[in-house]
């Protein structure tokens, strides 16, 4: 059988009703083969089998029925690709039903009708009968032709208006993001304390430059609170310097504390002329981990000196702030104190998950010894 490589409009459709009696099978995939697996047998012979088109994005079936002409029948199930050749409208009054007549491109015996003049006028006699009487129990005394692009231009508009209707959907079904604020709050406003949900540094969110909003939507997850943010401006290091021993340039940053992390987001070049966002990079790390915390003075800037404890060791990170942010520094390391485990403390602790089990495999019966070693 050759491959039709047809240009013009194609539709893919799954058959969910054969049009006569036909043979089921089942692929075996270790095996590359097809097995029997029975007979379907139709309810009565009918000149065409029912389909629906199938999304070529999502494979899911879209409800467009259509009449697939197929020369022998088809099993159920099977995807085939065809060729809208009329659309057939079924009027009763003011209802109006429409299907899709459509050939299949890799069948050579039903494949050469392009348009609804080169359809057999028996054909047509057997699909008008068929659809007044068969397709949905009522008797729809007007039946009318249209051309197959007429019925491509049908298929294209369900697909767009599902398409809408699913982005809309998963538009209204997007989650609430805890910590941003809906409205605005100009720099320096009181914050009423009791009523309003968000905190200052929540409210600060939208006096950050645009590209760093994106960044902050992007890592955040929607249920954190941002408890404390520091912004740090594009700056010279005390700490690293480059062969000439001049300071390297920081980029700037944002550093965060929530109420699940500790984050340090730096972006990694600024955008140049054409606004292009290179990307940022992220140093975190959860608080219940904190050991230690201090401001420390290194030279004209101040770092916020972290230690880390885990069951594999201890890590320090300094971060760099300029003089200024001393304050809000300090500030910040109260509220890290918190999270520092006290002597003998009993409260409970965020849990992390544990590491899989490495089960040692080896083969008892084996007699050379080096099968008796555990495979890890």
């Amino acid at each position: 059988m050759t491959e039709s490589h047809d240009t013009g409009d194609v539709i893919e459709v799954r058959v969910i009703e054969p049009s006569d009696d036909c043979n089921l099978y089942t692929y075996e995939p270790h095996r590359q083969r097809f097995r029997f697996a029975g007979v379907h047998q139709a309810a009565e012979p009918a000149p065409v089998d029912r389909a629906l088109i199938v999304d070529a994005l999502s494979g899911t079936d879209i409800d467009i029925p259509v009449l697939l002409m197929s020369h022998r029948a088809i099993l159920p199930g099977c995807i085939v690709r065809a060729r809208p050749i009329a659309l057939l409208r079924l009027k009763d009054g003011n209802d109006e039903d429409r299907y899709v007549v459509a050939e299949p491109i890799a069948d050579s015996a039903s494949s050469s009708a392009r348009t609804v003049a080169d359809l057999a006028p028996e054909k047509r006699l057997a699909l008008d009968k068929f659809v007044k009487t068969s397709l949905d129990g009522q008797i729809h005394p007007t039946v009318i032709w249209e051309d197959g692009a007429l019925a491509m231009a049908f298929v294209h508009d369900v697909k767009r208006a599902g398409k809408l209707v699913r982005a809309k959907s998963a538009k209204q079904n997007v989650p609430a993001v805890a910590w941003k604020p809906l409205g605005y709050r100009a720099a320096g406003a009181r914050r009423a304390a009791d009523i309003d949900p968000h905190t200052d540094s929540e409210y600060a969110y939208h006096q950050l430059p645009y590209r760093f909003q994106h960044y902050v939507d992007e890592y955040l997850a929607p249920d954190e609170r941002i408890l404390f943010a520091i912004n740090r401006p594009a700056m010279k290091s005390a700490l690293q310097h480059d062969w000439l021993k001049r300071g390297k340039t920081i980029q700037a940053g944002i550093l965060f504390l929530t109420d699940q992390q500790v984050v340090l987001v730096t972006e990694i070049i600024p955008p140049d002329q054409s606004s292009i966002r290179y990307g940022y990079i992220i140093h975190a790390g959860v608080p219940e981990r904190i050991g230690s915390v201090n401001v420390l003075p290194t030279g004209s800037n101040v770092c916020l000196d972290i230690t880390w404890h885990s069951a594999t060791g201890i890590e320090h990170t300094l971060w760099e702030f300029p003089c200024e942010a001393r304050g809000e520094l300090q500030a910040a390391a109260e509220l890290l104190c918190g999270w520092q485990p006290r002597v003998d403390d009993r409260r409970l602790r965020r849990a992390y998950g544990a590491q899989p089990v490495e089960i040692e495999l080896r083969d008892p019966s084996a007699n050379d010894p080096a099968a008796i070693i555990p495979l890890t």
